[in-house]
């Protein structure tokens, strides 16, 4: 039996592929996909959404201060 996963993004089938934690803030009314929720994503494709989601949120924090 093999641990690997596939990722949601790249669709490659990884023993790294993990649930990680949403970085979206999107209002959600509770119908439908939650636009926030966990992915599925392995190390590659995560630490390019974590940054770049890092930095759009430094983007609109810098517009607020």
């Amino acid at each position: 039996m093999s641990d690997k996963a596939k990722c949601e993004h790249c669709g490659k089938e990884s023993e790294d592929v993990k649930e990680r934690p949403s970085m979206t803030s999107y209002d959600w009314d509770g119908k439908g996909e939650d636009p926030n929720r966990a992915g599925e994503l392995c190390d590659g494709c995560a630490e390019d959404y974590r940054a770049y989601w890092q930095e759009r949120w430094d983007e609109y924090y810098s517009s607020v201060l």
